[in-house]
């Protein structure tokens, strides 16, 4: 028959596995069978839609959405579509009446190679009984297969599907034809996933980095996502993935696709490329820096006082807000439940961002760490008489029980991932991981404190060291580094509070003599923990505001 008397159509070809799509033998043989088949019937196939491991009752085929809307277009591309059997097309008999439906009404035939039904009505109902079958065969082919899989998992073996960054799968046994297939640690990407955890937990210099960062940083320095850049969201699914420690979940769906009770899931223990503590210990980080916990803006934003400024109206109390005016040419704080809610809920006032982030700096500059002020803040670090030592003593002994105790209850926590008796993604192990952290943070930082000014060996705090620190700092905050004088800032400002004619700025005394301490010959960052310098407001008194030292 002459091509110009031939009527165009469309092939559509499927393979159910990967394992078919990989060695593509069925897809050409279908493509074969289609293509002679079609001209033999008096078409040509215009273009063919292979459709490589999807299943047959997959509504979302890409493929073969984009066939059924080509195909049913006003323009009438195509008289017919085939494809080898019905089951090719759909293993479901509601996908199969709606896909027909369509067709018809386009008028456009679906045609099989190795099935033909009439137009009338026993042949609809014969089309319908063989749909029927077909789904039926897929259901139990479903659940046979996943008595397999789940066996093949409790065995310990590998079930396929994409193989996570840092790892690569090989054969390890067979049976029969059955390739039984392990995880094992691919060195160069897991490189990549030890520097991703290192700079989660502690960053370039001791600050934790966001996924974004992280991204960026692996971005600029050539690291590579099998061959694509990294985005916020696969630093994100690396530092998810319990697999990293050890294990890993496998049959989490039902054959019907819903999830599995975490109990029934089928842990597999593979080759760990971090250690289980230091994933619960990222785990706990990300969980305390979460946007549902604090802010992103509050976690690492460039805004002076983000997280430390309050309203002071009576009755307040919201945190305040960075807003622009005149497009941008200028930056001022206001009440956040002012801004969501209007005037008549706050009767605060907007304050220039300048304004107030010059009046905090300094009261820290002037009132805190000035060469005159900072001796009486701390007086009981010069202290150096015997019944002072006594009281340090007692207290270093009860602060060392303390860490002793969230240790040993990290310890425990830590030893429940180990067992996969919690997972490390678990939000109550991760509130309670950053508790038992926080805890040994502070008794360390005091710990520390209270050893220097117990130990007749190592130096004596001095005047003149004080001195000197105060120096340090106040250079530090005068600093044009934004990202370093608001690190300052955060150390030692716990609230700004934002009154009507007055502005009240508290702090942690301790962490003044902490960070007094860890300058005697360290470039420690301090850790920001502890209250206050002075809960109370006393003579000094700013022009335009109280700031409380």
């Amino acid at each position: 028959m002459s091509p110009t008397k031939l009527l165009p159509a469309f092939g559509y070809v499927r393979v159910s596995t990967d394992e078919q799509a990989e060695h593509q033998t069925s897809i050409q043989s279908q493509m074969d069978t289609i293509e002679k088949h079609a001209t033999a019937r008096g078409f040509f196939i215009v273009h063919m839609f292979v459709e490589p491991g999807r299943s047959g009752t997959d509504h979302n085929r890409p493929k073969f959405r984009d066939m059924i809307e080509q195909a049913t277009d006003a323009a009438k591309p195509v008289m017919a579509i085939f494809a080898v059997s019905m089951s090719r097309i759909a293993r479901s008999l509601e996908l199969t009446l709606t896909t027909d439906t369509k067709l018809r009404k386009a008028g456009v035939k679906l045609l099989y190679v190795t099935e033909e039904f009439g137009e009338d009505s026993p042949g609809r109902m014969m089309r319908n009984l063989k749909s029927m079958f077909n789904e039926h065969f897929a259901d139990e082919t479903s659940h046979h297969t996943r008595r397999t899989m789940h066996a093949n998992a409790l065995e310990g073996f590998y079930n396929g599907g994409k193989v996570p960054f840092g790892y690569e799968s090989k054969t390890v046994e067979l049976r029969g034809k059955k390739e039984k297939r392990k995880l094992f640690v691919k060195p160069d990407e897991a490189e990549v996933v030890r520097l991703i955890y290192n700079l989660a937990e502690n960053g370039l210099a001791g600050q934790p980095m966001g996924g974004r960062n992280i991204a960026e940083y692996l971005n600029r320095n050539g690291y590579r996502l099998r061959g694509n850049i990294f985005h916020n969201s696969s630093i994100d699914g690396v530092l998810k993935r319990p697999i990293y420690a050890g294990r890993y979940p496998d049959m989490t769906l039902t054959e019907y696709g819903r999830k599995r009770p975490e109990e029934e899931w089928v842990w597999v223990d593979c080759p760990a490329i971090i250690e289980p503590s230091q994933v619960a210990r990222v785990a706990a980080l990300r969980s305390s820096r979460s946007p549902r916990v604090i802010a992103p803006k509050i976690v690492a934003g460039p805004t002076l006082l983000t997280g430390k400024a309050i309203c002071g109206c009576p009755g307040c109390g919201s945190g305040l807000v960075l807003a622009t005016g005149k497009s941008g040419q200028y930056r001022y704080y206001k009440c956040r439940l002012k801004a969501n809610a209007g005037h008549s809920i706050c009767a605060s006032k907007a304050i220039r961002a300048e304004t107030l982030d010059t009046i905090v700096i300094n009261a820290l500059i002037d009132k805190v760490f000035a060469h005159d002020r900072l001796p009486a803040l701390l007086s009981k670090v010069l202290e150096v008489s015997d019944t002072a030592r006594e009281q340090r003593l007692k207290e270093l002994a009860q602060v060392k029980a303390q860490r002793t105790s969230a240790e040993t209850a990290m310890s425990r926590l830590l030893s429940l991932v180990e067992q996969g008796l919690m997972t490390a993604n678990d939000p109550s192990l991760a509130e309670r991981i950053s508790d038992n952290r926080q805890t040994i943070t502070q008794s360390n930082q005091r710990i520390r404190l209270l050893e220097q000014l117990t130990s007749y060996s190592k130096p004596r705090v001095t005047p003149a060291m004080i001195d000197k620190f105060g120096q340090m700092a106040r250079i530090k905050l005068r600093s044009n580094d934004a990202a370093l004088r608001r690190n300052y800032v955060h150390m030692f400002v716990d609230r700004v509070v934002v009154g009507e004619g007055n502005i009240k700025v508290t702090g942690s005394k301790s962490q003044i003599e902490n960070a007094l301490v860890a300058k005697l010959g360290t470039t420690e960052v301090v850790p920001r923990f502890d209250r206050y310098w002075c809960p109370e407001e006393d003579s000094n008194l700013h022009a335009l505001a109280s700031a409380s030292t």
